[in-house]
């Protein structure tokens, strides 16, 4: 399972974030960087959030928002599955196929990433 302060790490050295000298958590600074695209993250002043599990629903939020599309779990999906970055559990493409409560994995992040290049997601919208 992958937790939200890890993810953020991740996702903001996708989209090129350089980190400077740590301050306060150790992944404060990357939460800082996302903070002006108000992207849906627990962690942002809560370091509670910042250990939180991230789940498969979190992940299609973060990426709907960032970029600039609607986020609500129902949108969320539908932008994964339009963009093709996820074709849900079994095919079928429905938002339950999806299991947008289920915990994230490390190896599921690395896929999610190359099918955003692939898709030319590689810039914050």
């Amino acid at each position: 399972m992958l937790k939200e302060g890890d993810f953020i790490v991740i996702a903001a050295q996708y989209f090129g974030f350089q980190p400077g000298t740590p301050y306060g958590h150790r992944t404060q600074q990357y939460y800082d960087f996302f903070k002006p695209h108000n992207l849906p993250l627990k962690g942002y002043t809560n370091d509670t959030g910042k250990n939180g599990t991230v789940t498969r629903g979190q992940l299609a939020q973060v990426i709907a928002a960032s970029q600039g599309a609607a986020y609500g779990p129902t949108a969320a999906v539908s932008f994964m599955y339009k963009y093709n970055l996820s074709s849900g559990t079994t095919g079928v493409k429905t938002f339950e196929d999806y299991h947008f409560n289920e915990p994230l994995t490390r190896a599921q992040i690395s896929a999610f990433f190359q099918r955003m290049e692939a898709a030319g997601m590689t810039t914050l919208k």
